[in-house]
């Protein structure tokens, strides 16, 4: 019984549930009493009709209007019987005529189901899942949200280098299905452990079915690769990816497994004895999470001192390019992870800087900080010397202080005086002590002969040495071109 009365009171409290609603203000009009010819409660406008009415009433089969006046129609029926019809006030919109007036009426519209109820219009909610229709009022099943869901776009997903394809599967998107396929270019990019892929994203006209997961890895519209994909020289804020056939291309910011690229500018001009130059500008931008790289070379010829071509060779610029080169291991990021090794330490593997934790790229960083306080460069920062255009006016007005300074050193007497000075003066500073040139020294205290072989430790330090004073020299010429002005 428990059972059963529980149940009863279900379907009592559903009965008794108040229904919902919708109600709107009805339609107010009114009118203004019209006279007309009345037979019973019938009103008619026409003469002939009211005698005709009145006849068939009083058991008559005919009847012919005789005359009228201001107060009626008279009529004779079958010919013989006279009768009248008289004129009478009535309300069109319903009501009686109360003091010549007729009463206000109310309205719902025509259409959309709606009930007059006293001065209000109403009508029932519709059921869920059903809505009602716009257009009829009536209520019915909605619309499928797929239904008009055609043709394809092209799509961009990023995943895990070897995790199974999204081709020729279904997916999720905004309650409709979706199918991806192979995009008509197949472009891909990667950094080695994350690709970014372009699929041709069908537009499916049914909603998702059970289970059917959205797709995973979707790219932004605004990260995008482009397509044909851009070549290098990139925009300051953009990125790099290595594509599927070895090339680079700049992406947006944001674009997933991107990176900022390594670019190196050089420029060098080459004058002639017959007033013509050669210069060549190359732009070096690099992947830097695969190594791959592009480069670009512009060459300009300007004519002799005469006006015709010279030396330099045919007036006017050309371009070269280069792309798919693999850049040197030391910094194309193969190898062991963490391992920053040089050819030092390949060279000299047993040195402690070589071993364990000192051969770490943040141990390195460290010696680096360090070095950078010790030097007082607090003025370099890597924004000014990667990015900052400020920077690159630098590294510009550097590199042509280095060509002036390499084409004096490079041809004359004094050019010879100087090599050889800087040669006898760093000769033998980087070279470990050759094997055999450390000797133990032996000496006599007293009865007793001592012996002191300070060689292995004087080999180990030699290194060490040496290793210290090339960075010391290349944090040296980093703080001297990266110096702010005055």
């Amino acid at each position: 019984m428990g059972f059963l009365s529980h149940v009863i009171a279900l379907l009592i409290a559903w009965w008794v549930l108040p229904v919902h609603a919708e109600t709107i203000p009805a339609t107010q009009s009114s009118s203004q009493p019209v006279s007309r010819y009345v037979v019973g409660t019938q009103y008619y406008a026409d003469e002939a009709q009211a005698c005709t009415a009145q006849a068939l009433a009083q058991g008559f089969t005919s009847s012919l209007v005789v005359s009228v006046d201001a107060g009626g129609v008279n009529c004779k029926h079958n010919g013989w019987f006279d009768a009248r019809v008289s004129l009478g006030q009535y309300c069109p919109n319903g009501g009686t005529v109360t003091n010549g007036s007729c009463p206000a009426s109310y309205t719902c519209p025509s259409t959309g189901g709606w009930t007059l109820s006293g001065q209000t219009c109403t009508r029932s909610d519709c059921v869920a899942p059903q809505v009602r229709n716009a257009t009829t009022g009536v209520c019915e099943a909605p619309p499928d949200p797929c239904a008009s869901r055609t043709g394809s776009v092209t799509a961009w997903y990023s995943s895990p280098v070897g995790s199974p394809s999204l081709e020729s599967s279904q997916y999720c998107e905004n309650g409709c299905t979706v199918g991806l396929n192979p995009a008509p270019t197949g472009t891909s990019y990667t950094n080695g452990k994350f690709r970014v892929q372009q699929y041709t994203k069908v537009q499916l006209s049914y909603s998702c079915t059970n289970g059917l997961a959205s797709a995973p890895g979707s790219v932004d519209s605004a990260a995008s690769p482009p397509t044909p994909p851009k070549t290098p020289p990139c925009a300051a804020t953009e990125g790099v990816l290595t594509s599927s056939s070895g090339t680079i291309a700049c992406v947006p910011p944001g674009t997933p497994a991107s990176a900022p690229p390594i670019v190196d500018k050089k420029k060098k001009t080459e004058s002639f004895p017959d007033g013509s130059t050669k210069t060549e500008e190359t732009i070096t931008t690099r992947d830097p999470q695969t190594g791959v790289e592009d480069k670009r070379t512009t060459t300009t010829n300007t004519p002799a001192s005469s006006g015709s071509p010279g030396q330099a060779g045919a007036v006017g610029t050309s371009t070269s390019s280069t792309t798919g080169g693999v850049a040197p291991t030391s910094s194309s990021g193969t190898g062991k992870e963490g391992d920053t090794s040089s050819d030092f330490c390949q060279k000299n593997p047993n040195l402690q800087i070589c071993k364990g934790d000192m051969n770490k790229e943040e141990t390195q960083i460290k010696v680096k900080d360090s070095l950078e306080t010790a030097f007082k460069t607090d003025d370099v920062k890597n924004d000014e010397i990667t990015n900052a255009a400020a920077s690159e006016a630098k590294k510009q007005e550097a590199t042509d202080a280095y060509t002036a300074m390499t084409d004096k050193l490079s041809g004359g007497t004094e050019a010879a005086a100087k090599q050889s000075e800087f040669r006898d003066m760093f000769d033998g500073w980087f070279e470990p002590i050759p094997p055999g040139s450390c000797s133990p020294l032996s000496f006599k205290i007293g009865a007793y002969n001592w012996s002191l072989d300070p060689c292995p430790e004087a080999e180990k330090i030699s290194a060490l040495a040496g290793y210290a004073l090339w960075i010391y020299l290349a944090f040296g010429v980093l703080a001297l071109v990266t110096k702010k002005a005055e």
